[in-house]
């Protein structure tokens, strides 16, 4: 709301008739002097809350991912059409020390589920406390955002980290280092959830570094401890067309310690850029038996990739050098490995897989900053998983997706 224009026009007629006044009345001049700076003090007061309003800080954009998958004639897959991501988001600043942020998702059938929701509380310069629903910073490639993504899936790592979870973090970054340290309801592996199933929760931290000493590399490490108690919360593991390769059997439930470890690196230099991880997670599981296993799963990936068209490589935007867009090709090569120990009693290794390798190439076009066009072409290889007690066969996929975000 802006107010001025139609003040300063009243100034200016008060003005042209004050003469007037001053000839007629000194006195009354001066009273209406004084009530006119009255009102201007009290219209600037006005104005400055109208200017400084959260309303008018309030950011609103939206996220589609519009795929397309062929699995050719091996019967691995279907091939379809499908809106991976559909989202609005919502973020806005109360005044200098309290933000917030609303994701709702659309694609991939979630109807509007809640994905974030949380609020930033600034409590230094480069300090601050988050509270609410919001992602895990358990993996590298899942606190990337989702609209930088190199290929159309997170890799096999991602299958061993929670998505969300909804709890308290402490966060502080600067230019060269970012630490996170937390405590939230354990989702689980893979689970995105803001309710929990027990009354045990899980702490974590996560301390990345990459000061100018090393040349363009960073280093970073997270980890995760924390219990469950009888908790059907299980995860499920797929592959990049979003097959499930991986289940536990339905008696099983989560109940005693979890842990997980996850160093990490990236490493970018002008038109070059490559990032890696590795994650072991490990549970302990009980069944209707009241049969016990620790158990722990480990998965790994070394990503790389090149600006072809010469623009300088980046974790986050990449910004095209010419009209014609910026073009990047991408590899990477993954594992899931599956502790032999559940296959015992807690799961089928008939029905579920016991290891994936994959091997992923692809080729990005940044048309901008808000229009990217990704191709994909995977192949991934299983051992067990077949109902006959033989591997799976392997899952050959090609998928292109076009990206919209503003």
């Amino acid at each position: 709301m802006r107010i001025t224009p139609v003040f300063n026009t009243s100034l200016l007629l008060l003005g042209i008739s004050s003469p007037v006044l001053a000839d007629s009345n000194t006195s009354q001049d001066e009273v209406l002097t004084q009530e006119i700076n009255n009102l201007y003090q009290k219209f600037t007061v006005l104005e400055k809350r109208a200017s400084t309003s959260w309303v008018n800080n309030l950011i609103i954009g939206a996220f589609i991912q519009a795929d397309a998958r062929y699995f050719g004639d091996d019967g691995t897959g279907t091939d379809t059409f499908l809106i991976r991501r559909a989202r609005i988001d919502v973020r806005g600043k109360i005044n200098d020390n309290f933000s917030f942020r609303v994701l709702p998702e659309f694609g991939d059938d979630k109807n509007g589920e809640l994905l974030d929701a949380y609020v930033d509380w600034k409590t230094g310069d480069s300090a601050s406390l988050r509270i609410g629903k919001f992602k895990s910073p358990l993996g590298l490639e899942r606190v990337q955002s989702g609209s930088r993504l190199l290929f159309l899936e997170r890799g096999l790592t991602d299958n061993l980290v929670p998505n969300r979870d909804a709890g308290i973090a402490w966060n502080y970054k600067n230019k060269v280092q970012q630490v996170t340290i937390g405590i939230a309801n354990n989702a689980g592996d893979r689970i995105d959830s803001g309710v929990d199933n027990d009354d045990t929760k899980v702490a974590y931290a996560r301390i990345y570094s990459q000061p100018e000493s090393l040349g363009g590399l960073g280093i970073g490490i997270a980890g995760s401890v924390g219990r469950s108690e009888l908790n059907s919360a299980l995860p499920t593991y797929k592959t990049s067309s979003r097959a499930t390769v991986f289940r536990y059997n339905n008696d099983v439930l989560r109940d005693g310690t979890e842990a997980r470890i996850a160093p990490h690196f990236t490493y970018y230099k002008g038109q070059f850029g490559a990032f890696g991880e590795y994650v072991s997670s490990s549970l302990t599981l009980t069944n209707s038996q009241n049969q016990q296993a620790v158990i722990s799963n480990n998965a790994w990936q070394l990503v790389g990739s090149w600006m072809l068209s010469g623009e300088k490589n980046s974790w986050g935007t990449v910004t095209p050098k010419s009209k014609n867009g910026a073009w990047e090709v991408v590899a990477r090569l993954a594992e899931l490995d599956i502790d032999e120990d559940v296959f015992i009693a807690h799961a089928d290794s008939t029905h579920s897989i016991s290891n994936i390798n994959s091997v992923t190439l692809g080729l990005n076009w940044h048309v901008n900053n808000k229009v990217k066009v990704l191709v994909n072409y995977e192949i991934s290889d299983f051992d067990d998983g077949n109902a006959v007690g033989q591997d799976r066969l392997d899952e050959k996929l090609l998928s292109a997706r076009l990206q919209l975000n503003f």
